[in-house]
């Protein structure tokens, strides 16, 4: 019986039993309250016998649906995460993938990181001949899933986002692989995916997090002293983005010596860091594929690099490209990434609001790459030097030496708005 009829039929009823105890005539409050009491015990019933109608109807196509979907979607995860528990207890052990919080740097650059900048020397002194600038990997691993034994290329997936809108693709034949140069202090998201002999398969997505510290530095192939000017905490609380502005030795340059440039170099220039200014301060062989500017520094002594006037012209065109935003990412270098190179990193991060400490640590991690040594002495002079110009701080002094070498309000004003965050 559906509601209304219900309704009707306790209406009917409970005012015929009032009509009978008043002798034919009830009050109309006596008929207000029946009519409340008919609907409501008709509502209920009718909700009961809707609510039970509804749910076996609803629970049957609902299971239907649910099951179909469920069936398919649960299969590619249950497959994958099935496999890995019972790997556990069939003996292969339990795979741990990369975490939160992971170490980018080796221990040595760790601990130079960590200690006074001046003491560099303990760690790397670049005449070694060893290459120290590398930055530790973070490797992703899937042999453990059962499919990686049925394919032989896979396609790794990784992201800063969980909707993988900025997503990046490494192919490997390997069931892991290393992957460098990631930002410090972010979040990021992978997932493996691959085409066996009957259908396609793809990992659940993993994530990790990186260590947020400075220095930022680099793996470029066959190439050396490659860091990021970005990550560094600025005077105003502020910080400079990562993977717009780089520094680097000349892209043949490897090992102390200068060579060709490799096409691993090339490809992660263009490909990964996706740079697409090259601000050459010493005359290098070109990148096909990237907007070559010339901002060639003379060296006349480390001390004499930035009170040049023909090196101010340079450093002017430097600054003027910076102001450019089409011209991000960019990168500066000159043959070791040393002299010329640290002069430019020193003037932009001190005119950011670098403190003293960083400027120093990030000028001295040169000592890392093979084939170079330097000294606090260089930038204790650009210091000094800087000090004859207007203002109170060594970024006030930076920024009058700037506009003294004719580089504008406007462009400095570009520089700090797309640099800083």
């Amino acid at each position: 019986m559906n509601t209304r009829k219900k309704l009707m039929a306790y209406g009917i009823i409970t005012l015929s039993l009032v009509l009978a105890s008043c002798g034919g005539k009830g009050s109309s409050l006596d008929y207000e309250n029946g009519f409340q009491d008919g609907y409501s015990a008709g509502h209920n019933d009718g909700m009961n016998d809707g609510l039970a109608e509804g749910y076996n109807t609803g629970y049957q196509e609902g299971y239907n649906s649910g099951f179909s979907n469920g069936k398919e979607i649960g299969y590619d995860d249950g497959y994958i995460d099935g496999y890995e528990d019972g790997a556990g207890e069939s003996g292969q052990g339990s795979f741990e993938r990369p975490g939160k919080n992971i170490e980018l740097h080796t221990d040595l650059q760790k601990s130079y990181i960590e200690d006074d900048p001046s003491k560099i020397g303990m760690y790397a002194h670049g005449y070694s001949g060893e290459e120290l600038c590398k930055p530790k990997a973070v490797t992703l691993d899937w042999s453990d899933v059962k499919f990686a034994e049925t394919c032989s290329t896979y396609t790794v997936v990784l992201s800063e986002t969980s909707s993988f809108s900025d997503s990046v693709s490494y192919q490997s034949t390997e069931k892991s692989l290393d992957v460098y140069n990631l930002k410090l202090g972010t979040n990021y998201y992978w997932y493996v995916k691959a085409t066996g002999s009957t259908m396609t398969f793809a990992t659940p997505v993993f994530n990790f997090s990186t260590k947020n510290t400075v220095v930022r530095n680099l793996y470029v192939p066959n190439t050396s002293n490659w860091r990021d000017m970005g990550n560094y905490v600025l005077n105003n609380g502020k910080k400079i983005k990562q993977g717009l502005v780089y520094r680097s030795a000349a892209f043949g340059y490897y090992d102390g010596n200068v060579g060709t440039i490799a096409q691993a170099t090339k490809d992660c220039i263009l490909n990964e860091l996706k740079i697409k200014t090259e601000l050459d301060l010493n005359g290098s062989p070109n990148v096909p594929g990237l907007n070559k500017v010339s901002a060639v520094m003379k060296w006349e002594g480390i001390n004499n690099l930035i009170d040049n006037e023909e090196n101010k012209n340079s450093i002017k065109t430097v600054f003027n490209s910076l102001g450019d935003t089409s011209n991000y990412p960019a990168v500066f270098h000159c043959t070791r990434g040393r002299d010329r190179t640290g002069a430019i990193a020193f003037l932009l991060g001190a005119y950011l609001g670098m403190n003293a400490v960083d400027l120093h640590r990030d000028y001295l991690f040169t000592n890392f790459s093979a084939g170079n040594s330097c000294s606090i002495g260089a930038i204790t002079g650009y210091e000094k030097y800087l000090a004859g110009y207007e203002g109170n701080t060594l970024q006030e002094q930076t920024t009058s030496y700037l506009k003294s070498i004719g580089v504008t309000e406007a462009t400095l004003s570009t520089i700090t708005s797309t640099l800083v965050a």
